[in-house]
């Protein structure tokens, strides 16, 4: 396995023969995985085969539930232009996963990226490495018109849960952020976590800040639809 974020490996989940190359996803993680041993993704094959499940009821668009390892360095990350990132402490980029990063971008490529149990330490480190691979551009809250939230569905308010179960719930306008290269979407960020919501139970930790199943499985689907569109 190639080492990528800090010594942490990327992980990739090829396509299946006949799917879209482009809605392949790729899960970095942890800078501490002493703490949390979640650097792998076959960990998150669960909640990956949750989205594949809801393309391949809605669109034809299908995603292989299984990863692989794939570094930013890696000679074949051209051909995966939809990336997935997503980690409970956040990742430092060499200056050569900086490079490659930002010419992923800026050459077409698609980022989404997810604080897991929204860890704020993730948060923190991404914007942070996110000011390296692109300097010039700003990581800025999606506006409530934006396409994204009516790629596929028409998402106007999401549930978000705070807690280990699903008693302290509330409605809120989607958390996620964005950053365009050259007046095209090529990053999308939610500091409320994506992949907690994307389990079957919904349930978590006691400190985890996640948006709802239904409606995180939804974001994911306009993502990928958006990402293959625009």
């Amino acid at each position: 396995m190639g080492n990528s974020l800090g010594g942490y490996p990327l992980c990739r989940a090829h396509a299946r023969p006949g799917a879209d190359p482009g809605a392949s996803e790729i899960h970095g993680d942890t800078n501490d995985p002493g703490r949390r041993d979640d650097w792998n993704a076959k960990a998150f094959a669960h909640v990956l085969h949750n989205i594949s499940s809801v393309l391949n009821q809605t669109v034809s668009i299908q995603i292989a539930p299984e990863p692989k390892v794939l570094t930013l360095t890696d000679g074949e990350l051209a051909s995966y232009p939809f990336l997935f990132m997503a980690g409970h402490f956040g990742a430092v980029l060499s200056d050569s996963e900086v490079i490659r990063l930002r010419e992923h971008l800026t050459k077409g490529g698609f980022l989404l990226a997810t604080a897991c149990c929204g860890n704020p330490s993730f948060t923190r480190r991404f914007e942070r490495e996110m000011k390296r691979v692109l300097p010039e551009a700003k990581l800025e809250p999606l506006p409530p018109e934006h396409l994204v939230y009516r790629a596929l569905y028409a998402i106007e308010s999401v549930t978000c849960l705070s807690g280990a179960d699903l008693s302290h719930q509330r409605r809120e306008r989607a958390p996620l952020q964005g950053i365009a290269i050259n007046g095209r979407l090529a990053v999308v960020f939610s500091p409320k976590a994506l992949t907690c919501g994307w389990t079957e139970s919904g349930t978590c930790i006691s400190s985890c800040e996640r948006i709802a199943p239904e409606d995180a499985r939804k974001i994911a689907a306009n993502i990928v639809v958006f990402a293959l569109t625009h």
